[in-house]
């Protein structure tokens, strides 16, 4: 006699999936594959794991591995990029205050050198002035003893005669 076993179907659980209120955007790309990753993305990844083995080992890192240098002492590529005015602040405040206070300086300079050339030019003119009166005062004391009120009773008193007769007149036919 066979026995017959019956085998009750298996019920498949459908879950409706609720659309979702993400918008959709664009595929993602790809990760760069390993062999692309450059030497400088792969070091922190390495570093990681050396510290991993040194945290399940009980050696934990000392100040030396988590400081900016690396244990040989040497500088890495952001620090030797870094210039001497970033790096030193007050420096850098320093050469702007001295900056400013060049300017300052040649400003004030230039003020005084300006006032004292506008008091110069003032009494160049004062003097440009004096001199135009005494000469016009000069030129006015020659003019009273040389014009004819002075010289016509002069000459009358040295016998000459008043008169425009200074040669034969001429006559025309």
């Amino acid at each position: 006699m066979t026995m017959a076993t019956t085998t009750a179907p298996r019920s498949k659980k459908t879950t409706a999936r609720k659309p979702s209120s993400r918008k959709t955007s664009s595929p993602r790309k790809a990760a760069p594959s390993r062999a692309k990753q450059t030497q400088g993305a792969r070091r922190p990844q390495a570093e990681r794991a050396i510290l991993q083995q040194k945290s399940r080992s009980g050696n934990l890192p000392g100040w030396d591995a988590l400081g900016g240098r690396s244990a040989r002492g040497k500088k890495t590529k952001a620090s030797r990029r870094v210039r001497a005015l970033d790096a030193t602040p007050s420096l850098k405040l320093g050469l702007l205050l001295l900056f400013a206070c060049v300017l300052v300086t040649a400003f004030v300079g230039h003020t005084f050198a300006t006032q004292a050339t506008l008091a110069d030019v003032q009494q160049a003119r004062a003097e440009n002035q004096r001199l135009r009166l005494t000469n016009q005062r000069l030129r006015g004391a020659f003019d009273r003893m040389t014009g004819p009120e002075a010289v016509m009773p002069r000459a009358a008193a040295l016998g000459l005669d008043e008169g425009i007769a200074y040669g034969p007149s001429i006559t025309l036919d």
